[in-house]
């Protein structure tokens, strides 16, 4: 139950670990450490070992407060502007080391300026040694939310072991980083029970090199001879810069591919919106699941390439059983999907838009034009419901359907799948109980603020 308060400015040496928790709280009684207003940790680079430890302890809380931060001062490409003058250090570092920390909750925090990475010649870090939190071995309850990260390798670079439970990742602002959620399994591990939702991850051509030293990605799922047992990734918002590598440095903004597989898989009501000067690899494209076991359910997604750069949109292409596919929108993209070796529960009520190639879609490894959509979908076994059209009719912004668009009545009804989170848009406004649903991550009329209230009752006007 002890809060431990941090007030004003704490200034470390270079290369140090500053602070450690030295034993646990209990549940419903964690030991917080505590930002007050306006506090912050600094130093030229913090160590590889944490600016904070949480070093295997559990019940425990790191919370910012208001505005609490945690800041590299002289870490960065070399003389690059860095907050405490020319950076003057390429060091591999960590904001918090979490390993077998169990029972924990970071949150309210701001990492900023772990590695300020300006040049494209600078690969003088790993390019996953750069975290804002790190894990070798995820406890079981580990929540991270409300932060605010940027300026760093893999931002959260969480490698799990055996038999961990319970990992919650939601409402962070991550960006400036060429990983921004990185799930690696060690070989053996096993994961249950994630949840990553209400991110928005984005910007990640600052880590562009030539030599193209960084894969880039939003969230990086892998594994050797690993599992992911009931993996939910909903509600993000994944945008660009991306990178402007010409042989593209970004593999994808979802890239899942863990080898032993994921069983139990959802990836619903996602926003992706690449810009025209991103460069996105057809490696991955912007939404790649290259794994999953039955049943996997990718729906309700809007993703929206930037034009011809954005090499693909959609790639399925392991072999892979029990996927439903259904209400998504794939627009935009020079290919629009890559379809391989995939058994599915149900494919239909998908919309496919404005392709920027003649190579469009391809199924099994033969490609179809758009023209030939009707013979892609006979391919992959697509239903009747699913459509293609020369505009999805989108706002290039917010994704949210514009009068008249095709997507609007086109989408199947999934309340019977019984999640909760996908009965409403990305927004918070909900889908219809009963009859067809818009495809995409937002019914036609979405706001931001959700479902508008309901209008006043008992009211007169009075004229004077």
């Amino acid at each position: 139950g002890t809060t431990v308060h941090l007030c004003g400015t704490f200034t470390a040496s270079a290369g140090s670990q500053f602070l450690a928790f030295q034993g646990n709280g209990s549940s419903g009684s964690p030991i917080t450490l505590l930002f007050e207003a306006g506090a912050s940790l600094q130093a030229p680079y913090f160590s590889s070992n944490g600016a904070i430890a949480l070093g295997g302890h559990s019940f425990l809380v790191v919370d910012g407060g208001t505005n609490g931060f945690i800041e590299n001062t002289l870490n960065g490409s070399s003389g690059a502007a860095c907050p405490g003058g020319p950076c003057s250090y390429q060091q591999t570092t960590k904001a918090i080391e979490a390993s077998g920390a169990s029972n924990v909750e970071i949150r309210h925090l701001t990492f900023e300026y772990l590695y300020y990475h300006t040049s494209s010649s600078d690969s003088a870090v790993d390019d996953s040694a750069v975290n804002c939190v790190y894990t070798n071995g995820i406890g079981n309850n580990l929540s991270i939310h409300d932060n605010v990260m940027s300026d760093s390798s893999w931002c959260l670079n969480l490698q799990f072991g055996n038999n961990s439970s319970g990992l919650t990742i939601y409402n962070n602002n991550i960006s400036r980083m060429d990983h921004g959620i990185a799930l690696g399994g060690n070989p053996g591990g096993a994961l249950s029970n994630v949840n990553i939702y209400a991110n928005h991850i984005y910007s990640f051509a600052n880590w562009d090199t030539t030599g193209d030293d960084y894969h880039h990605d939003g969230i990086h799922a892998y594994g050797n001879s690993s599992t992911i047992t009931n993996l939910n990734i909903y509600d993000n918002w994944f945008s660009g810069p991306a990178s402007t590598c010409p042989s593209s440095c970004m593999t994808g903004y979802i890239f899942i591919e863990v080898s032993a597989g994921i069983t139990n898989e959802s990836i619903f009501n996602n926003l992706f919106t690449a810009q025209s000067t991103d460069v996105i690899s057809s490696g991955g494209g912007l939404l790649g699941v290259y794994s999953g076991n039955s049943p996997v359910l990718v729906a309700n997604n809007t993703v929206l390439g930037g034009g011809s750069n954005s090499m693909l949109c959609f790639g399925m292409n392991q072999t892979m059983t029990g996927v439903t596919l259904e209400n998504n929108v794939f627009s935009t993209c020079n290919q629009l999907s890559d379809i391989r070796n995939v058994s599915f529960t149900a494919i239909d009520h998908n919309v496919y838009a404005a392709v920027q190639s003649g190579n469009s879609l391809e199924c099994n490894s033969t490609f179809y034009a758009s023209s030939a959509f009707s013979s892609y979908k006979s391919c992959v076994g697509e239903g009747s419901s699913s459509i293609y059209s020369a505009n999805a009719s989108l706002n290039a912004t917010t994704g949210v359907p514009q009068a008249g668009a095709p997507v609007i009545g086109v989408g199947a009804n999934l309340t019977s799948k019984g999640i909760a989170a996908l009965d409403s848009d990305k927004n918070g406004t909900a889908r219809p109980s009963s009859g067809a649903w818009d495809a995409g991550a937002f019914q036609f009329g979405s706001s931001s603020s959700g479902t508008p209230p309901a209008p006043p009752s008992n009211l007169n006007a009075v004229v004077q």
